[in-house]
Parts: structure tokens; sequence; C-alpha cells
């Protein structure tokens, strides 16, 4: 007796649900690295605006 149905076949099911998984892992990298790249811009802008302020204090403190 054959037990297997031709409209239900795991191995492919398992392939399909293996590469949807690898995918979704794979979108949450980028996103991580996305998300890691903002926050370095965020950090070197904020420590330019620092520094910008900075030295704008210092130029009104010697044009006094």
């Amino acid at each position: 007796m054959n037990y297997r149905n031709p409209h239900f076949d795991i191995e492919k099911l398992t392939l399909i649900g293996a590469i949807l998984v690898l995918l979704g892992d794979f979108i949450e990298v980028l996103v991580a690295y996305q998300e890691y790249c903002d926050n370095m811009d965020k950090k070197r802008n904020g420590s330019q605006l620092l520094e910008q302020e900075r030295l704008a204090r210092q130029r009104i403190r010697f044009d006094l």
C-alpha cells in the first residue's frame, strides 16, 4: 500500500519553508545593519553639531 499523497509533497514544503525562514533572517539582518548605520550617522552628526556650537561660542567670546 502506498500512503503517499501526490498533492502533498512534504519535501517541497520543507524546502519552501526553509527558504522563507532564510529570507526572513536576511531581511532582519539588513534592517539591523540599517539601524546601526543610522545610529552611527546620528552620533557623527551630533558630535559635529556639538563641535560647531563650541566653535561658535568661542568666536562670540573672542568678538566681545
